[in-house]
């Protein structure tokens, strides 16, 4: 039986070294191969939880909005987690004796006609105290700012002054309840830094709204935490 003599191997190309072509494909297959991968890990960076584009994880609240307050067996919530910083009642003028920023009355400084709520970043959401309608959203007020109103019934008027600007997510006529969201704490018209007045008229009349909401299982200032240094 004939001994068939193995082929001869091929020849590399006239000024490649032989193994040039095997070794360069190993290369491309490679980087084509991480290119893929960093491509892949790329498109899934860029979305989002639901899968959009360019869209915020949703699942995660943002540092200014709180979860809504607890409501009292009476139906009445703390407007927000802030520090009591000047109550109902007289007191110094905020400004300095003699003194008052242009279209603002001086006695209206020294006759504090509600509770203001201060200790926490601008644009941090307040919610309603109560259950009750909207009677009215302004903007721009000399003394209040910002401010909206909500009626609660029986002559009860719930007054919200000095919100930040473009934070209002209620109109005037909306129904709303016990800690629903009404807008951001400001600083807007007369005021000397960032808190929220908080103001009860029953009949008109203002009325300390401290005892009110005491005597209705709510402790204004009870839950303010001090900010943590960074």
């Amino acid at each position: 039986m004939s001994e068939r003599s193995p082929e001869p191997a091929s020849e590399p190309a006239p000024g490649r070294p032989a193994g040039t072509g095997t070794a360069a494909g190993g290369v491309l297959a490679a980087v084509l191969a991480f290119a893929l991968i960093g491509a892949v890990l790329w498109a899934a960076l860029a979305l989002g939880p639901d899968g959009v584009p360019g869209q915020p994880d949703s699942r995660r609240p943002a540092a200014s909005t709180p979860a809504p307050p607890t409501v009292s067996a009476e139906g009445f919530a703390e407007p927000v987690r802030g520090r009591v910083t000047s109550r109902f009642g007289p007191r110094p003028n905020p400004f300095g004796e003699g003194s008052a920023p242009p279209s603002t009355d001086t006695d209206a400084l020294t006759d504090h006609t509600g509770v203001d709520l201060g200790g926490v970043p601008e644009g941090t959401t307040f919610h309603s105290v109560s259950d009750g309608r909207v009677l009215f959203v302004e903007a721009g007020g000399d003394a209040g700012g910002n401010l909206l109103a909500v009626d609660s019934g029986d002559g009860h008027v719930w007054r919200y002054l000095h919100a930040a600007p473009d934070s209002t997510v209620v109109n005037a006529g909306q129904r709303v309840s016990a800690g629903d969201a009404l807008a951001g704490v400001g600083q807007t018209g007369t005021a000397t830094g960032v808190h929220l007045h908080l103001e009860l008229r029953v009949d008109g009349t203002p009325v300390d709204p401290e005892p009110y909401l005491r005597e209705r299982g709510v402790e204004l200032g009870s839950s303010w935490e001090r900010p943590r240094r960074r």
